[in-house]
């Protein structure tokens, strides 16, 4: 076969911000790592998703309902904005995310404990008081509750 009759082959792609060339392991390698990180955002979102008619049959006041938007839109912005770097350093060719991400992500986690230590405060304060309210309005009746939760005259 003559020099001029030799098939090539198409030249190979560079990679994603690598600057070199990538084999198809490589790209397969790719595609899984981008995949996984799409499939687990979506994930959490529709965990989300599924989880907002259990927290709105919690909403006692529109002010509730309000936190509770405000929260979810918090959270979806944030999910959004940490992912899309994620796929910016996948895209990127890199490994390990950068130190910058995995403070934000650190950050964002304690932020979250923080939102939700905030919220079990909330239920218990409102709670607390339905309880004193309840025993206000027994106590005025002069009724008593006794500790099996009957209630008697006094």
């Amino acid at each position: 076969m003559a020099d001029s009759e030799k098939v090539s082959s198409p030249p190979a792609e560079p990679a994603l911000g690598g600057g070199g060339f990538l084999d198809p392991s490589s790209y397969i390698a790719f595609l899984h790592e981008w995949n996984t990180e799409l499939a687990s955002h979506y994930l959490v979102r529709l965990q989300s998703y599924a989880m907002l008619p259990v927290k709105l049959t919690a909403c006692r006041s529109a002010d509730d309902l309000a936190e509770l938007q405000a929260d979810f839109c918090r959270r979806l912005i944030s999910d959004y904005r940490s992912k899309a770097a994620r796929l910016c350093d996948v895209a990127g060719g890199h490994d390990e995310p950068a130190a910058a991400d995995a403070e934000r992500e650190y950050s964002a986690r304690i932020l979250k404990a923080q939102e939700d230590a905030r919220e079990i405060i909330r239920q218990a304060k409102e709670q607390a008081k339905r309880i004193t309210a309840d025993a206000g309005e027994a106590a005025a009746a002069g009724r008593t509750e006794t500790a099996d939760g009957e209630s008697k005259a006094a």
